[in-house]
């Protein structure tokens, strides 16, 4: 679930959540994905609420709070999070 994640991120925002213009070599050499506090979010595009937790919940800055280990009918799908509708616990999942 945490490449999901990070890969919706780079789909949304066109850039990587983790180590933005540094090289796949640096990211690693200097634990920058093992060191990240938080994923920042640009300001635009503006994405949905959903999107954000979606992205979150997926890829968080600690790997063992990841969605992996929630039911994933508590979160929105990937398409969810692209068409802005509402999570499936909302929608009376």
């Amino acid at each position: 679930m945490w490449a999901a994640g990070v890969v919706v991120y780079q789909m949304l925002f066109g850039r990587r959540p983790f180590g933005e213009g540094r090289s796949q070599e640096a990211i690693l050499r200097e634990e920058v994905i093992l060191n990240a506090r938080a994923v920042a979010f640009p300001a635009k595009p503006a994405v949905s609420a959903d999107a954000r937790d979606f992205i979150t919940r997926c890829a968080p800055a600690r790997l063992d709070t990841s969605l992996a280990a929630c039911r994933p009918r508590t979160a929105p799908s990937p398409a969810c999070c692209l068409a802005g509708c509402p999570t499936s616990t909302a929608a009376g999942a």
